[in-house]
């Protein structure tokens, strides 16, 4: 089984990092975890559907 999580925001604290990695190491040997990082995009007076895009 695969499985994705996506965290969104600019910079993740060690604390988060570290909770993270306990939290993975917990998952069976047959589950594929993949942590995805994106970071945010500035708002500026876009509209949802461009952010949403980007």
């Amino acid at each position: 089984m695969r499985i994705r999580i996506i965290a969104v925001g600019q910079h993740i604290a060690d604390w988060a990092d570290q909770a993270t990695k306990g939290y993975l190491a917990r998952f069976p040997r047959g589950f594929q975890v993949e942590l995805k990082e994106i970071r945010t995009e500035p708002r500026a007076g876009q509209t949802p559907a461009k952010l949403m895009a980007a």
